[in-house]
C-alpha cells in the first residue's frame, strides 16, 4: 500500500501549463470524483 495515496486511489495526472484556477475546477469537477489520486 501507497502511503502517498489514500484509499485505493493511485493515479496521478499532470496537467501542463493549466492555470491553478483551472487546476481546482478540474479537481473538484472530474478528478476527484473519478478517483484521481493526485495532480502534478
Amino acid at each position: 500500500k501507497d502511503p502517498h495515496y489514500v484509499g485505493n486511489r493511485d493515479t496521478m495526472v499532470h496537467l501542463f501549463e493549466w492555470k491553478f484556477e483551472d487546476i481546482a475546477k478540474e479537481c473538484e469537477r472530474f478528478l476527484g470524483p473519478m478517483g484521481y489520486g493526485g495532480v502534478q
